[in-house]
């Protein structure tokens, strides 16, 4: 299981203030006690996206994002906005 701090929810909450749709998937890791799997699991069927039970959804995402993330048009762009530690 990962989980997120509450000190690590403010940290983001600052990083993110202009996006709302990030204060509300913040608001429900905060409700999980911080837990992604579970959170990652609901926002994931929110947005249509039916997670296998046989896996893992932090894991299932992870490979869906790889295929776009590490396209070369996408790596520059991505590199330089806020998320580079992921690549």
């Amino acid at each position: 299981m990962i989980t997120v701090s509450p000190e690590e929810i403010a940290q983001f909450r600052s990083q993110l203030a202009n996006n709302q749709d990030a204060f509300d998937a913040l608001d429900l890791i905060e409700r999980r006690n911080g837990n992604l799997d579970t959170a990652a699991k609901i926002l994931a069927i929110r947005a249509g996206y039916e997670p296998s039970r046989k896996s893992n959804i932090l894991d299932e995402l992870l490979e869906k994002s790889r295929k776009i993330i590490c396209k070369e048009e996408f790596r520059d762009e991505l590199a330089a906005g806020i998320i580079p530690i992921v690549i």
